[in-house]
């Protein structure tokens, strides 16, 4: 995010650079981006990271997923990806309607930033990690906000 599509592309003709983490603002800048890239270099993957658009990036083209939510929801981002693979878009569309509401739950509130502290507060309610402390400068949830956290988490148990 941040990077003209000409100052990525030019990154990745770097004999270095091996993959790209594609968190773009836009669907169209992830667009520019996939084809300026694969046309200039095509063995550098590119990684999708923008969660509230996952299906439409991987259909464009992609080289696997990079996403904080595969702590959460490994399972439906490994379906999503294996129907991808498949090229299965029916199977896509079903593992990304099993995604939305987590993603929403996660990424979807303001702040933004906060999702975080969001993941990290679900992943203790399911047991898998022993404290969710954010650290400086982030915050605590509010009470309100770690309700809904939590009733997400019990779904992604009983789902996942």
């Amino acid at each position: 995010a941040g990077f003209s599509t000409e100052v990525l592309t030019e990154i990745a003709r770097h004999p270095g650079v091996v993959a790209i983490k594609e968190g773009s603002g836009t669907v169209e800048a992830y667009e520019d981006n996939w084809r300026s890239i694969k046309a200039a270099r095509p063995g550098v993957k590119i990684l999708p990271s923008n969660f509230g658009w996952f299906l439409p990036q991987l259909a464009i083209g992609a080289d696997g997923i990079l996403s904080g939510l595969a702590s959460l929801a490994p399972h439906e981002l490994v379906a999503l990806w294996r129907a991808t693979e498949a090229g299965d878009l029916a199977a896509m569309r079903a593992a990304s309607d099993r995604l939305y509401p987590i993603v929403r739950g996660i990424y979807a509130a303001a702040p933004l930033m906060d999702m975080h502290t969001r993941i990290k507060a679900a992943l203790c309610a399911m047991g898998v990690i022993a404290h969710d402390h954010p650290r400086a400068p982030l915050q605590p949830l509010l009470p309100e906000v770690r309700a809904r956290v939590a009733d997400l988490s019990a779904s992604v148990a009983r789902d996942g």
